[in-house]
């Protein structure tokens, strides 16, 4: 009878266990400073570490797009640490990034000096409302900015202002494309005011070449006749984009 007793609990704690095992994504973009992505290795305070699959940008080494699909318990702390440099045999750096409390599946970008840390990008001053435009490409991406991140960044001006005034307020700005993030388009000729849209998610060719998968409002009118109509849309990768990645 005792032994009944103690194999039944063992078993209902093996069970418990199983059964608090989640299997989530942890993907994004890592940068290195100063030499190519050479390894991304994913960390969970919660097991489940392992290899991301990762694959360089067509445009730079020093960019690559990762995921890995992870079985842990939740919520668990995630760090990222990655290799720089050197071969995917020997990486010339470790690079680690700090732990980011997780509940389910994740995007996070970074960026590695290679000098041993890697940062997530940065949170800036913020504001109770949404400063966009109304109608406007600029509300629109605010908007989804607000559903994913559950604040109202403060910087304002128009769509080709972004990358100027959201690094006045101390969010990061980068040429890197990254999901999660506002992609800012220049200004031209025939509209000045520029256009900017939210990346949702960016897939990669099997050669790395970058396709930007965002949801943008007021793609069909202009800045002094808007019509707030908002469509998923996707965009190849330009080196004139600049990009506001969430915190």
């Amino acid at each position: 009878m005792f032994g009944i007793v103690v194999i039944v609990g063992v078993y209902s704690s093996i069970a418990a266990s199983a059964v608090s095992a989640s299997t989530i994504s942890i993907n994004g973009v890592v940068h290195c400073h100063g030499g190519a992505v050479e390894g991304v290795w994913v960390q969970s305070s919660g097991k489940g570490s392992k290899f991301a699959g990762w694959r360089p940008f067509n445009t730079s080494s020093a960019d690559a797009l990762y995921s890995a699909t992870i079985s842990t318990a939740l919520p668990t702390n995630i760090q990222l640490r990655v290799g720089c440099g050197g071969s995917k045999e020997k990486w010339a750096t470790t690079n680690y990034s700090p732990n980011r409390k997780v509940g389910k599946s994740t995007v996070l970008n970074s960026f590695c000096d290679s000098r041993g840390r890697c940062i997530w990008p940065a949170k800036g001053n913020t504001t109770s409302r949404n400063l966009g435009a109304h109608l406007q490409c600029t509300e629109g991406a605010l908007n989804q900015w607000h559903s994913y991140t559950g604040f109202w960044p403060l910087w304002s001006g128009n769509a080709a202002e972004w990358s100027r005034t959201a690094a006045q307020n101390r969010y990061t700005v980068t040429t890197v494309a990254m999901p999660k993030s506002i992609v800012v388009f220049p200004g031209t000729t025939s509209n000045p005011a520029g256009h900017v849209a939210w990346v949702d998610s960016i897939s990669q060719s099997s050669a790395g070449a970058i396709t930007l998968n965002v949801i943008e409002e007021n793609y069909d009118g202009t800045a002094s006749r808007p019509t707030g109509h908002v469509r998923r849309w996707s965009y190849a990768a330009n080196s004139s984009y600049r990009y506001i990645p969430t915190p």
